[in-house]
């Protein structure tokens, strides 16, 4: 018989290892046990809800909360971030509770009523449609936006012959554009160094009185203190300060917000042509940018991407459960990921 343990609070080592021993296998983050106290203790609330299966002893399965803080039609609110949601490969199929629901079905519903009754709403979840699936039928529906990230291929496997062909290709209008660009911003060297609590201003997101969100600057402190947030800065007469997220696990590099002194295209590609040499010095393979809404976000930014050869990705989709009667629709950020 499998049951299921939904409770709140901070875990202990051994509860830690065994996250990690089931979600490390997805995700190498999660072998890093500063890291799970990091993500599940040391979070702005100090705690978070968590649903264990068990077969026995053995731990098979294990779904989480996170309390995050949002912006919801200009309030702050208490949302719950879906992580480490996985089951042991042996019970995803074939294995049921008495004949009824599948296991990892019961997980999700039993964290996430438990975080519905600590009024942590709305709850979301940034996955893939495939498990997006199991999702909806928890109760979730899925918020799709009209903004695409843009990717560029900086490196690949020597074997990998088609991302191989993707970065000569895409090196063409980066290197051509990048250098054009960079002339008209008259920019400098790029230089790097720690993020600072004076940069959440950059993350400061705009009017969000008819939409929600994840504003970094509500939780600026605990995204910087994961170590994985760099600031680039660009001088010259069109100076640029920008925020990345570099871990190394991913293999890339995400833009999570910028601010040029003289706003336009010159300064948006003069940006990607910077990200793009950061992203090589770093070994990184791929630059990732989410566009969001403000005048640094979109407009010029999305133009320097499509100029320069990055890739578009489908929409940005997460999945949004809500016991309010109308939720408003989800403004895109790379708050959502960044640093889980």
């Amino acid at each position: 018989m499998i049951d299921i343990e939904t409770f709140a609070g901070p875990l202990d080592d051994s509860g830690l290892e065994s996250v990690g021993s089931l979600y490390g296998r997805v995700d190498p983050k999660y072998l890093q046990l500063a890291y799970l106290r990091h993500l599940f203790i040391e979070n702005p609330y100090g705690w978070a809800l968590h649903a264990f299966a068990r077969d026995g002893d053995e731990v098979i399965g294990h779904c989480s909360v996170i309390p995050v803080r949002a912006r919801v039609g200009g309030r702050t609110a208490d949302s719950g971030k879906v992580e480490a949601y996985v089951v042991d490969e042996r019970y995803r199929r074939s294995r049921e509770r008495g004949g009824e629901r599948p296991v990892a079905l019961d997980l999700l519903w039993a964290v996430s009523d438990a975080a519905a009754e600590r009024g942590i709403d709305p709850l979301h979840a940034y996955v893939t449609p495939h498990v997006g699936a199991i999702f909806e039928r928890a109760g979730y529906r899925a918020q799709t936006t009209s903004a695409r990230p843009y990717v560029l291929a900086t490196s690949s496997p020597r074997r990998d012959v088609l991302r191989r062909a993707l970065v000569v290709g895409q090196s063409v209008p980066l290197t051509v554009v990048g250098a054009v660009g960079r002339g008209i911003a008259g920019t400098g060297p790029m230089q790097s160094e720690a993020a600072t609590g004076a940069d959440s201003k950059l993350v400061e997101p705009s009017n969000m009185d008819r939409s929600w969100t994840i504003a970094g600057n509500d939780s600026w402190d605990w995204f910087l203190a994961s170590g994985s947030i760099r600031a680039l800065e660009l001088p010259g007469r069109r100076g640029i300060r920008a925020l990345v997220l570099t871990e190394a696990e991913a293999e890339q590099v995400q833009l999570l917000a910028w601010r040029p002194s003289r706003p336009g295209l010159a300064s948006a590609v003069a940006l990607l042509a910077a990200l793009a040499e950061f992203a090589k010095e770093g070994s990184a393979r791929t630059v990732r940018i989410q566009p969001w809404p403000s005048k640094e976000g979109d407009g010029a930014l999305v133009r320097a991407c499509r100029l320069m050869g990055f890739i578009p990705r489908s929409p940005f989709t997460v999945y949004v459960r809500s016991a309010r009667a109308i939720v408003e629709p989800v403004s895109p950020s790379p708050f959502f990921y960044a640093t889980f």
